[in-house]
C-alpha cells in the first residue's frame, strides 16, 4: 500500500512540474501576444487541481508520505483557485485576474523547484523513494481526514462564491456588485464638450431608500431621464411583468418610475414595445411574468420555460432583450443629446457595458462615479 501511495505522490509531482513548465511558457507567450499553449496548460492544470485535494489528504494521513514536501505543492492549486478573484474584488469593476497570473506562475515555479530540491536531498533522485513507514496510522489518519475533510468543502464554497461575485462584477462592467454589506450598484458620469450622460445601474428590486436617494440624485435642472420598461400597447402579453409580488415577499420594493421633484426634469420611456419582439420572446416574457406574480402553477410555468429554451429560442430571446433594446436605447441617447446637455439613464446593470462602449466610441470620457447600496443583506 505504501508503494501505491508513493506512486500516486510521484505522479502528482510530475503533473505539478509539467503544469509549472507549461504555465511559465504560456505566460511568456501570452505577454508576447502569442496564444499557443493555453488549451494544453488548462487541461493539465485541471488535472492537477482535481488531484490536489486527494493528494493533500493522503499526505496528511499517511506516515509513508513526506508531508513537508507534498503539503505546499498540494495546497498551491487550491489556494490559487480560491484567491484568484481577489485582485478583481479589490478594484471595483476591473478584471485583474489575468494580471495576477504572472506572479502566481513565478510562485509556482519556486514551489516546484523547492519540492524537487527537497526530494533530491531526501533520496538523491528526482522522485520520492518508497518509505519504510506504514501506509496509515489510525490516530494520525483519522485526525487528518477529519481536518482536511472539513476544510476542503469550506474552501470550495468560498472559491465558488468568489467566482460568482467576480463574474457578476465583470459581466456588468462594475455596475452590479455583491459585497459584505449587500448588493451595490454603480453610477458613472460620462462627459463630452459640456454634455453629460449619467448611467445608473439598476435591478428590478431594491430597498425603498435606494429609490428615494436615486430620485434626489436625478434632480438636475433641464435634464432628461430615459426610463426603462417594455410596454405592451398591443396587449400581446398573457402574463404581466410585475415584480411587486416577489418584492413584497423579500421585503423590498419593485423598480418603479422615478419622480425627481423640485426642478424641471423631463422623462421619456426609451424602451421597446412587445410588438418589436419575436412571438417566442413575448411568450417567454408572459410566462416569466406569471412566475414573478405567483400566477398559475409554478411547475407548469417552469416546464413551459424549459420547453422554450431551445438554442434558437434562447438566441432570439437574448437578441430581443439585450441587443435590440441596447441598439434602440443608444439611438434614444443620441436623440436626447440633441435636445439637452444632461441625460440620465437608469437601466438594468446588464445593459451598461454596451452603453459605455457606445459612449466611449462617441468621444465621451468617464468624468466621475459613485456607488449605492441597492439592498442590504
Amino acid at each position: 500500500m505504501a508503494r501505491l501511495l508513493t506512486l500516486f505522490a510521484n505522479a502528482y509531482l510530475i503533473a505539478f512540474v509539467m503544469d509549472t513548465v507549461l504555465s511559465v511558457a504560456n505566460t511568456g507567450l501570452t505577454l508576447a501576444g502569442v496564444e499557443m499553449l493555453g488549451g494544453v496548460q488548462s487541461v493539465v492544470a485541471l488535472i492537477v487541481l482535481a488531484a490536489s485535494g486527494p493528494m493533500l489528504l493522503l499526505a496528511a494521513a499517511s506516515p509513508a508520505l513526506p508531508f513537508r514536501i507534498l503539503a505546499i505543492p498540494a495546497l498551491f492549486p487550491l489556494v490559487v483557485t480560491i484567491l484568484a478573484p481577489i485582485p478583481t474584488l479589490l478594484v471595483f469593476g476591473v478584471d485583474l485576474t489575468p494580471l495576477a497570473s504572472a506572479p502566481a506562475t513565478l510562485l509556482q515555479l519556486v514551489v516546484a523547484g523547492a519540492a524537487l530540491r527537497a526530494i533530491r536531498r531526501l533520496g538523491g533522485g528526482w522522485l520520492l523513494p518508497t518509505s519504510g513507514e506504514p501506509a496509515f496510522a489510525w490516530r494520525r489518519s483519522a485526525t487528518s481526514i477529519l481536518c482536511v475533510g472539513l476544510a476542503l468543502p469550506l474552501a470550495l464554497v468560498v472559491a465558488l462564491a468568489a467566482e460568482v461575485v467576480v463574474g457578476i462584477d465583470i459581466a456588468s462592467a462594475g455596475f452590479l456588485r455583491l459585497t459584505l454589506r449587500g448588493v451595490e450598484v454603480a453610477q458613472h458620469d460620462w462627459v463630452r464638450d459640456g454634455q453629460t450622460v449619467r448611467l445608473v445601474g439598476m435591478v428590478h428590486l431594491g430597498d425603498r431608500s435606494f429609490y428615494r436617494e436615486l430620485g434626489r440624485d436625478l434632480e438636475v435642472a433641464g435634464s432628461l431621464v430615459l426610463e426603462e420598461g417594455v410596454s405592451d400597447p398591443a396587449e400581446l402579453l398573457v402574463g404581466r411583468l410585475d415584480y411587486r409580488t416577489l418584492a413584497g415577499k423579500l421585503g423590498l420594493s419593485a423598480q418603479h418610475p422615478l419622480n425627481p421633484k423640485g426642478v424641471r426634469v423631463g422623462k421619456r420611456n426609451a424602451d421597446l414595445t412587445t410588438s418589436d419582439f419575436s412571438p417566442g420572446t413575448v411568450a417567454a416574457l408572459g410566462t416569466i411574468g406569471d412566475l414573478y406574480s405567483g400566477k398559475g402553477d409554478i411547475a407548469a410555468n417552469l416546464s413551459a420555460l424549459q420547453a422554450m429554451a431551445t438554442p434558437e429560442g434562447t438566441a432570439a430571446l437574448l437578441a430581443d432583450i439585450f441587443d435590440r433594446r441596447n441598439e434602440h436605447l443608444i439611438g434614444e441617447i443620441d436623440s436626447a443629446l440633441q435636445e439637452v446637455d444632461f441625460v440620465s439613464v437608469p437601466w438594468g446593470a446588464a445593459h451598461m457595458p454596451v452603453l459605455e462602449d457606445a459612449l466611449r466610441s462617441r468621444g465621451f470620457e468617464l468624468g466621475g462615479w459613485r456607488t449605492r447600496v441597492l439592498m442590504e443583506w
